[in-house]
């Protein structure tokens, strides 16, 4: 055969091998990829021996072309819909939470690819070449064989370890408190009567308590759990939404209602005339409950999840004087919107469900009785209505069960 050797080929490079009964591609592998640290290729009768060997990985992961912003969270009195930053709010205040799910793509395409770049840099010789191709999804290499095995194996780890997905199927009840429980549900309750002296209801209804956070293992501890929250009050359903969630990206999920007012963003007066122009815009606060969740799969299998929820409600409106001249103000209306949000990071096993609970609100009601047609006459009509207020506690309370997807 014709042999046909690269410049770059170091030929004086010592070598020890011992060949005994192999063929002709297993000596080159041993002798030139192995030993020596160079590639070699069979054309025909022809066999060249280069210094580096070319690789094309395609890698698949979603990327985003040209000038793009998505969104999902932020100001919840603004336009948008979120959940960032921290902190109450008054009258005219920003609300927000602590989650905030955004990606932006300006033709650099997204930070995996930039991690991926930064890695393969680290991982080849000082004159490989590693190029990217993020619309195509391609990563051109060229090395020696031993540095191609190596980035061709972190791909593959980084590939499968991305590709992996979550399943999360999420239950929101609210529990309208009975008197007795007014303060809140208390969770000890539950625990002390599933770990009662005589028993070993907690091995068979598979409910383990661990600092104040309650992890079930089996459907029938879900319905035990909801055997108690019915003991402490009306127990209705929310939202039972299931998603599928990639490993290590973020979900949000809102269950609620739009709450739209007016605002003043500018007053304009003409110095000549003195006519005094408003400029309004209607604005829409989010309200309810928003669920921020992020899956990570470990190693060994074990779901960790980072779980923001957060709850906004209509406190009361109030009254917000705007300044349009000297000595003068324009009165408007703005809600009062109070703001409830807990963040924590759980370990769960496939299929575990998570019990998250503590998040309590009051709701008025207003209920109005009276005659029939009298009680409608003005002024004197109000002899014959009355007016009753009352206060109820409702408490959310959030199942969460991770599956993963194989």
């Amino acid at each position: 055969m014709n042999l046909s050797v690269d410049s770059e080929v170091d030929l004086n490079r010592p070598i020890t091998v011992r060949l005994n009964k192999v063929t002709l591609r297993d000596a080159l592998d041993l002798i030139v990829k192995r030993a020596a640290g160079y590639t070699w290729e069979i054309k025909g009768n022809f066999i060249f021996i280069k210094r580096f060997e070319e690789y094309i990985y395609h890698f698949d992961y979603i990327n985003l072309i040209g000038k793009t912003d998505v969104e999902v969270g932020g100001d919840m009195l603004a336009s948008g819909i979120g959940l960032t930053g921290g902190g109450g709010g008054g009258a005219g205040e920003e609300v927000k939470g602590k989650y905030k799910i955004e990606v932006k793509s300006y033709g650099e395409g997204t930070d995996i690819w930039d991690s991926i770049k930064k890695s393969l840099d680290l991982l080849k010789s000082p004159d490989g070449i590693v190029r990217i191709d993020k619309v195509a999804g391609l990563i051109y290499m060229k090395d020696t064989p031993s540095r191609i095995d190596s980035m061709v194996r972190f791909l593959d780890n980084l590939s499968k370890s991305l590709k992996k997905q979550v399943i999360i199927n999420a239950t929101v009840l609210e529990v309208t408190l009975s008197d007795e429980s007014k303060y809140g549900i208390d969770w000890n309750e539950m625990e002390i009567a599933f770990k009662s002296k005589w028993g070993g209801l907690p091995d068979d209804m598979h409910i383990n308590f661990n600092n104040g956070s309650i992890v079930l293992s089996k459907r029938s501890s879900l319905r035990a759990v909801l055997d108690f929250l019915r003991t402490k009050g009306d127990v209705s359903i929310l939202s039972n939404p299931h998603l599928s969630v990639l490993n290590g990206q973020s979900a949000l999920i809102t269950v609620g209602y739009q709450y739209p007012y007016g605002d003043i963003e500018g007053v304009d007066r003409d110095t000549e005339t003195g006519l005094i122009t408003y400029g309004t815009t209607i604005k829409r606060a989010v309200l309810g409950l928003q669920l921020g969740i992020t899956p990570r799969i470990t190693e060994d299998g074990t779901i960790v999840l980072h779980i923001v929820p957060t709850i906004t409600r209509i406190q009361r409106t109030t009254e917000v004087d705007v300044p349009i001249a000297a000595g003068q103000v324009q009165k408007i209306s703005n809600p009062v919107i109070d703001l409830q949000e807990l963040a924590t990071s759980v370990m769960l096993k496939d299929g575990q469900t998570l019990v998250l609970g503590g998040l309590i609100s009051q709701i008025k009601e207003i209920e109005r009785k009276g005659l029939p047609f009298l009680s409608d006459i003005p002024i004197l009509g109000r002899v014959f209505r009355r007016t009753e207020e009352k206060k109820r506690n409702r408490e959310l309370v959030v199942f969460i069960t991770p599956h993963i997807l194989r």
